[in-house]
This record gives C-alpha cells, structure tokens and sequence, in this order.
C-alpha cells in the first residue's frame, strides 16, 4: 500500500480526478458526493480509495493498494469546488524486488514420507519498498 498525497482548498461541488500522466487515463473518480468508478481503467480497479471523511476538510489523497512495479510513474490529482481549482503532479518509485520463491522441506511424519514443497508468496506486500516523491506544493494543509 501507498499514499499518494493531494490537498485541495474545500469548497461545495467537489470534484477530484486522480489520473496517470503518460497517458491522462483515469484511475480514480470522485463527484456528486461519492466515488465515480465508470472511467476507471481496469488495472487500477479494487485498489484506488480516497479517505472519504477527510474531503471535506481538502483530503483528496489516494491511497494505492497492491502497488506493482507498473505503478510507477506520474500520476496527477485535479480537484475542483466552487471556491478553487488546484492540480498536484506527484511521483511514484517502486523500489525494491521480491525475494526468490523459497524452497521448503516439509517432513509429515504421521504418514513418515518425505516430501518437497515449493512454497510461492506474494512476498512484495510484506518487503516492498515504497517511494514517492512529490512534485509540486501538494504537502500545504497535511
């Protein structure tokens, strides 16, 4: 998981797009008082959520679940109300590799066989490293 951080100045009628800057595709959506999911592209699909108690108080901050190394990049929050319009350019570094499969040996002695098992864990959610690097004045009011 990764915070991307974005604050805005809040107002009524909010809007916030969250998207990614090589190719301005949507990744997360919010108007009309709730989260607008529609345009969202599919690889981003059950991992975007904005912390919704906090847009209210200028929060737009997204947070990224199951970050992968394709994540990485530029990604852009717009927001608007009837007070501001504000765009915040933040960069993501996924750094770090996921160790090797291990390879476990594993004795069932009430059968008394021997036996390997390889043992495959998304290891990544526990040991990767996350950065990011903000662009712009995205820290005012957090």
């Amino acid at each position: 998981r990764c915070i991307l951080p974005c604050t805005f100045l809040p107002g009524g009628d909010t809007l916030i797009h969250w998207m990614k800057m090589h190719n301005k595709n949507i990744i997360h959506s919010y108007y009309d008082n709730k989260d607008q999911l529609g345009s969202q592209i599919p690889s981003f699909q059950s991992r975007t959520s904005l912390f919704q108690d906090q847009i209210s108080r200028g929060n737009a901050s997204l947070l990224l679940m199951w970050v992968k190394v394709e994540d990485q990049g530029r990604y852009m929050c717009y927001s608007s109300t009837d007070i501001d319009n504000s765009e915040n350019v933040i960069e993501l570094k996924v750094e770090g590799q996921s160790p090797p499969p291990r390879k476990l040996k594993m004795k069932e002695s009430t059968q008394k066989m021997d036996f390997n098992k390889t043992l495959f864990e998304n290891v990544s959610r526990i040991f990767g490293f996350f950065l990011w690097k903000v662009l712009g004045d995205t820290m005012r009011n957090f």
